[in-house]
């Protein structure tokens, strides 16, 4: 298990797509997911917004559980993606697990194998230099009660809950590419969702 990656003190994006968007450069300690705690600058809104800390806790070539499978149109019966699983920090507070899966024919030979993805766009950059451009994002979000690993995870005290954002890439032909499961804390976590309408 890598050690942290210090991300105090760079930029910060808001809202659940953009974080997505520039979770490889979180990874690469260039950039910090903006999450509030108790404390600390708030937004506009009032909700506190601070630096955290990015830690790699796995990165495997797994058989997709059934959900993933069908999302990813991948098969559910062999190892066909993927798995990256980070968890990220708020100063002291580990406020949101990051689980992303991509299918194993996108990620088998690239950077995304490795815990520095090494592209200077993040794990995008490898995505778009292997033909899958983002043109289209999907995000159904619920609020529960965390799993036990999410619980020690994310060291959540009895009886708080975890928003769960699970976020599907889709390319230029509109097909999905890569899902990614944000685990958030919901006592330290706030979404802001600004999209055109067109």
């Amino acid at each position: 298990m890598q050690a942290p990656v210090d991300l105090r003190g760079r930029l910060h994006h808001p809202g659940a797509a953009a974080q997505h968007v520039q979770a490889a450069e979180l990874e690469r300690g260039q950039l910090a997911w903006p999450q509030p705690r108790v404390g600390g600058e708030a937004d506009q809104r009032g909700v506190p917004r601070v630096d955290g800390l990015g830690q790699v806790l796995s990165i495997e070539r797994i058989v997709p559980p059934p959900a993933v499978a069908d999302r990813l149109q991948v098969p559910a019966d062999t190892a066909s993606v993927l798995r990256r699983e980070n968890v990220f920090w708020a100063d002291d507070d580990p406020v949101q697990r990051v689980t992303t899966y991509v299918p194993w024919e996108i990620a088998e030979g690239t950077g995304l194998l490795a815990e520095e993805v090494g592209h200077p766009y993040g794990i995008h950059g490898i995505f778009e230099d292997r033909g899958y451009v983002m043109t289209r994002i999907r995000e159904e979000v619920s609020a529960r009660m965390p799993r036990p690993d999410e619980r020690r995870d994310l060291r959540l005290p009895p009886g708080v809950p975890v928003l769960d954002v699970l976020h599907t890439s889709l390319d230029q032909r509109g097909e999905p590419y890569e899902l990614t499961r944000f685990v958030m804390r919901a006592d330290l976590t706030g979404l802001l969702y600004d999209v055109p309408v067109e």
